[in-house]
């Protein structure tokens, strides 16, 4: 045992860091692989500071009682749109026209290649809004900011969200980093409730909850596309082509394979009487990828 020696106007010095809040961000979107063909939701979880331990997902139905349902150890990439993602009305195909940008804070992002962005929806997907998109090119033009060009619009079904952007949407990454697939009973869709992103070691009580309501987007299928029309002497036949939410297959020695996905295959086509869109003439049903009217 020894004494220690300092000098005598020594005054001990401890920095105590400021707890770490968690940032979550929950998406009721198509599901983004076959093993989340569930009624559950995704959520993004990342730090509001550097050092991010790690959250644990808790709901409640009356924001008292909570119960853990998920738990993040990475950070996600997501933040908001500093600008208005401009409409598109073209088919599937490369946006060269617009651009958005995007401040992701702490992330980062990178480029890629057309090629590799046409050969995998997990390339550079990203949500802006409700719709998934997936960029080309990412040109950082501030810390955590950046510029997203070369877009490959509506995919997964959201073709119906390529219109309508408003400003300081949300832009989440898609990637598996950060990300969880939250499930969920069919009890509880349609039902409103509270949500809150603990970061691990800190008790319940130090997040704030939010409101969060599951409609199972994930389970609803994708339309049709490809509707052509050939006229006859017995009416009008009407073809079309049908999309899943599964994988697909398009090449390999075992050929084209297209899973339906679903219990049952059933279709709607509805007959408007003008592009307005304004008075409906007639609806048909099918039970395949043909209606003659």
């Amino acid at each position: 045992v020894s004494p220690g020696v300092t000098s005598e106007d020594y005054t001990p010095d401890v920095v105590v860091a400021a707890p770490i809040g968690t940032l979550v961000e929950l998406m009721d979107i198509p599901i983004l692989q076959d093993s989340d063909n569930d009624a559950g939701f995704y959520v993004a979880a990342k730090g509001d500071a550097t050092n991010f331990p790690g959250a644990a997902i808790f709901n409640s139905a009356d924001n008292v009682e909570y119960t853990r349902k998920a738990t993040v150890l990475e950070s996600a990439v997501f933040g908001t749109c500093t600008t208005t993602l401009g409409d598109w009305t073209g088919p599937r195909m490369f946006d060269e026209a617009n651009s958005v940008t995007v401040d992701v804070g702490d992330g980062t992002l990178a480029s890629s290649t057309r090629d590799s962005v046409l050969n995998s929806l997990a390339i550079n997907a990203m949500l802006i809004g409700s719709e998934m998109i997936q960029f080309v090119t990412a040109t950082l033009s501030s810390p955590g900011v950046y510029v997203l060009t070369r877009l490959l619009r509506g995919g997964r079904g959201t073709e119906w969200a390529m219109t309508g952007h408003a400003a300081a949407e949300r832009c989440v990454l898609l990637r598996g980093a950060g990300l969880r697939r939250v499930s969920m009973e069919n009890s509880e869709l349609g039902i409103s409730k509270y949500y809150k992103g603990v970061t691990l070691g800190r008790p319940v009580s130090s997040a704030t909850a939010e409101s969060f309501t599951d409609n199972a987007i994930g389970l609803k299928p994708f339309s049709p596309f490809d509707l052509r029309a050939t006229r006859s002497a017995s009416g009008t036949v009407f073809t079309m082509q049908r999309r899943t939410r599964l994988a697909v297959r398009m090449i390999g020695t075992l050929g084209i394979s297209v899973p339906v996905g679903e219990d049952s295959e059933s279709y709607t086509l509805e007959i408007y009487d003008d592009a307005a869109y304004t008075t409906l003439v007639h609806t048909l049903t099918a039970t395949e990828l043909s209606f003659t009217y």
